[in-house]
């Protein structure tokens, strides 16, 4: 089992400065943007390396909308595993942790945006990796 992380309630390291987003930046509610973000994309990225392992392309294609079809191979399952105990671990690892984990992961998805247009990829498979990647890149560097 993993460890709840506790999202509201862990303090900010004392040595470290504390982040303060222009009000401009800030969404309306406010609350911590980077946990929900890592926690949701967690949940779909290790749903679908459960379901491309074991084979079940169906499933796939419902938690991706129908939008970016995966190969199913049992060693990109694998990867996505662990790109998933990543996020699990920044998690588990407080706020501040996620925040900065949701701020590299942004390369990785700016990586993805990348390889799709180099392979001329459909429009499609452009919409849910883009929307994950603004959603980081608002969590990793604007979210307070």
């Amino acid at each position: 089992l993993v460890p709840a992380p506790n999202v509201v309630t862990t303090a900010p390291h004392p040595l470290l400065p504390v982040r303060k987003s222009p009000p401009v930046l800030r969404l309306r509610g406010g609350g911590p943007v980077a946990g929900v973000v890592v926690a949701g994309t967690a949940v779909l990225g290790g749903a679908t390396a459960l379901s491309m392992w074991l084979g079940t392309e169906s499933v796939t294609n419902v938690l991706w909308l129908g939008l970016h079809h995966f190969p199913h191979d049992k060693y990109l399952a694998m990867a996505l595993l662990g790109w998933t105990a990543g996020k699990v671990a920044a998690l588990a690892s407080g706020p501040e942790a996620t925040r900065t984990y949701a701020g590299i992961n942004s390369v990785v998805l700016a990586v993805w945006l990348i390889t799709n247009l180099v392979e001329d990829a459909p429009a499609t498979t452009y919409i849910l990796p883009t929307a994950f990647f603004g959603a980081n890149v608002y969590a990793g560097f604007f979210d307070d």
